[in-house]
């Protein structure tokens, strides 16, 4: 990694020639470690020289990151916020790295990076942008409000700046088209999408003996039936149904002579606070366990019976992948992206969105069917294996930018 330090921002230094440039950007420095882990390395085995543009956090040691990577990282600063004027200084220095890279291919994603790196690499000339498109915050906003009408103007010209608009997802990428964001033929979609696949090392089905010391540091029962959540605890991911039909778990169970908990892996988002009433129920509730932030929520999953992500939006939801691989049955919801990472009835259920009835009488019917748990799970493995599995996701990656420099080269740019 070569890395030089000019007024608090370092920058990488640039040979005039040599292997093919490839530029990830990502607003924070989390969003790279967490969604482009493997992948970065995997393109330094195809012979590119991989650059990193995010902003630096506390936190996060990106220094670390890259060597473990063996790539290059340009801490920018960005903000994450609709619009700053800390944005136009953001802009031009991403400029100006870029001008100095002379990247063939600039991949942003993350809101925030996409426009800014993405107006950037369309200013210096950049053959090859695309914008990987990993979810729609729009799609949390009220349809028509002011936030929403700026979002939407936000995400079309994004779409606009880019030469190819990858899609995590079918729906992901059906909802854009849908929502006049970009055009159908020039979006990509990578077999049945993701952003970065599965360690199918990592996320494993468990031995009993995983399963037992899992339940015990959540504090439950070794034959408890626990149904498990992973992400942040906001309204969005539909915590609020989540709760009801858990009630609905909970109380079958009880009449049953099951014990049943709930496994929040996550925490309270203060910038995106739930209503008080449900806030302070996760706080308080005895069959209610909250991991708070993890670095590492595979340790986490060999604790659950079944797997629930009751979204409200997404792009294509990794927990669910990761929930699959380690042959776990999934409940979900018909949300964008949520459906792309079942196969309904094969390798999980799918209800309506907000639907907490449907939620609870699903989660109540798999607690009684452990077989059922079981095929879901196996199956889930063997759809995680053959479709989303990193070196599978890396090597369409891999292809998708032979095929783009190529087509660039052809049309003389």
């Amino acid at each position: 990694m070569t890395v030089q330090s000019t007024g608090g921002v370092r920058k990488a230094s640039v040979a005039p020639s040599g292997p093919p440039v490839v530029v990830y950007a990502v607003t924070v420095a989390r969003s790279a470690v967490v969604l482009l882990r493997g992948q970065l390395a995997a393109m330094r085995a195809q012979g590119y020289r991989v650059v990193v543009i995010c902003s630096p956090e506390d936190e996060i040691d990106l220094a670390g990151f890259a060597a473990a990577e063996g790539v290059e990282v340009v801490p920018l600063t960005m903000t994450r916020g609709l619009a700053s004027p800390a944005d136009v200084r953001s802009l031009v220095a991403a400029v100006r790295v870029l001008r100095r890279l002379r990247p063939s291919i600039v991949n942003a994603s993350t809101p925030k990076a996409a426009l800014v790196v993405g107006l950037a690499a369309r200013l210096a000339g950049v053959p090859v942008r695309i914008y990987s498109l990993w979810g729609l915050r729009l799609e949390g906003e009220r349809p028509g409000s002011l936030r929403y009408r700026l979002l939407h103007a936000a995400e079309r010209a994004t779409c606009g700046l880019a030469t190819t608009v990858l899609c995590a997802s079918g729906s992901l990428r059906d909802r854009a088209v849908e929502l006049r964001l970009v055009r159908e033929e020039r979006t990509r979609l990578l077999g049945r999408g993701s952003t970065n696949g599965i360690d199918l090392e990592r996320f494993h089905p468990f031995t009993p003996d995983e399963v037992v010391a899992a339940k015990a540091a959540a504090g439950f029962a070794e034959g408890a039936f626990v149904v498990g959540f992973v992400g942040r605890l906001v309204a969005d991911k539909g915590i609020e149904a989540l709760l009801a039909a858990f009630e609905t778990v909970a109380g079958k169970g009880a009449a049953a002579g099951r014990d049943a908990r709930l496994l929040l892996v996550g925490d309270l988002d203060a910038a995106d606070p739930l209503p008080t009433e449900l806030a302070e129920r996760i706080r308080t509730d005895p069959r209610i366990h909250v991991t708070g932030v993890v670095a590492d929520p595979a340790r986490w999953y060999p604790a659950m019976d079944v797997f629930v992500l009751p979204s409200r939006r997404e792009g294509l939801p990794n927990v669910l992948l990761e929930a699959a691989a380690c042959a776990l049955p999934t409940v979900t919801t018909s949300a964008t992206g949520c459906p792309d990472a079942v196969d309904d009835g094969r390798t999980g259920i799918v209800v309506g969105v907000d639907d907490a009835g449907a939620l609870g009488t699903t989660l109540a019917g798999l607690a009684e069917q452990p077989a059922q748990r079981q095929r879901l799970g196996a199956a889930g493995r063997t759809f995680v294996e053959r479709h989303f599995a990193e070196h599978v996701v890396w090597e369409r990656i891999v292809d998708l930018y032979r095929e783009l420099r190529n087509e660039r080269r052809r049309a003389g740019e």
